[in-house]
């Protein structure tokens, strides 16, 4: 029964109820099924091992000639062509004896975008390894709070950056390109500092463009 069945080296898989679910096979599955095979969508496992079986008995001279020609995709390249036997092979022993798909199952799919976006594995092991991880929002930390008289001048002096898109550089006559300051950003802006140009007699400071990352 399948409370008792094993998946690939001997790892227990649990009970899958293969009639209620749909499954996608990323990665190698689709690139096995698309590139030279042009498969790629809704698996059919007869199909595939159709397909399969006469690319394996097709001589390399041909297979050869139809890839000059252009007829498989357009990132197929030499390698997949030598080893898409094996691979094919392999797929399939994957799917239907490591993972016990039956052979008639109608809710596979091979996949490389879901919603336009292209899925790897190891999206998907990130996922898994940090599953059990709290959930946090790292907001960025206030400046300590400044004398009245001291905070009122530097709301005078600097102008703070509320927008998280960076501003177009002001276009600066070289003679008033007096003096630059680096200070931390504030105002919600994700950037790790701003600069800003500060004529003299440095009492209006004007800003620039945003520089860096956090």
């Amino acid at each position: 029964t399948n409370e008792t069945q094993t998946s690939l080296n001997g790892v227990y898989q649990p009970p899958i109820h293969f009639q209620n679910s749909e499954f996608y096979g990323f990665s190698e599955f689709y690139y096995c099924t698309e590139d030279v095979l042009r498969m790629g969508g809704d698996y059919n496992a007869a199909k595939f091992t159709k397909a399969a079986k006469d690319y394996c008995a097709t001589k390399w001279s041909i297979l050869r000639e139809r890839f000059d020609r252009g007829l498989y995709a357009s990132h197929a390249d030499l390698h997949r062509l030598k080893y898409q036997c094996f691979k094919s092979a392999w797929m399939f022993e994957v799917f239907h004896r490591g993972f016990s798909f039956p052979f008639n199952y109608k809710s596979l799919k091979t996949a490389l975008q879901v919603y336009d976006k292209e899925v790897q594995w190891t999206l998907g092991a990130i996922l898994y390894r940090t599953r059990f991880l709290p959930l946090s929002h790292r907001r960025p930390q206030p400046p300590p709070l400044l004398e009245k008289g001291a905070q009122r001048r530097r709301k005078r002096r600097e102008t703070t950056v509320e927008s998280a898109v960076p501003a177009r550089p002001l276009r600066i006559p070289e003679t008033k390109k007096i003096g630059m300051l680096i200070k931390p950003c504030s105002g919600g802006c994700p950037k790790l500092c701003c600069a800003v140009w500060q004529p003299p007699p440095y009492g209006a400071t004007k800003h620039l463009q945003c520089t860096g990352w956090n």
